[in-house]
């Protein structure tokens, strides 16, 4: 609950929307909105459990959209508590740096791979709805 209380601080104090703003490329080259960018990095740094909080909360109260809910889901699948999880495995002899590569690249492929098909779901909708709106 402090953690909620922070987050809502925050937004009221319009952090979030500067940090959304500053995380907004990235979010985009994700196919992700504006608004989907700080359930991502809270997620990558926190933990999946506090990203998908954040999720399930933005998408409640209209601010992603199914799109970015999926979107963000996959890439946090595969990426989420970034320096928790690496450093423990450390102590294994995992090298950090391959590990967090390797997510970083998994989690960029699926996402990029699911907004490509996302969007092209969207567009197949959009011309069978001209289609069926011009009586063909």
């Amino acid at each position: 609950i402090p953690l909620m209380i922070a987050v809502e601080l925050l937004r009221a104090f319009r952090v979030l929307d500067r940090l959304s703003r500053w995380m907004e490329p990235g979010a985009r080259l994700l196919g992700m909105s504006r608004e989907a960018a700080f359930p991502l990095v809270a997620g990558a740094v926190l933990g999946i459990s506090y990203g998908s909080g954040l999720i399930i909360d933005s998408f409640r109260e209209g601010r992603i959209t199914r799109k970015d809910s999926l979107l963000l889901t996959a890439f946090l699948a595969p990426c989420h508590a970034v320096f928790e999880d690496t450093l423990l495995f450390v102590p294994l002899g995992v090298n950090p740096f391959i590990l967090l590569g390797v997510r970083l690249a998994t989690a960029l492929l699926l996402t990029m791979t699911l907004a490509y098909v996302w969007r092209g779901w969207s567009e197949a909708g959009e011309e069978a709805g001209t289609e069926m709106h011009r009586g063909g």
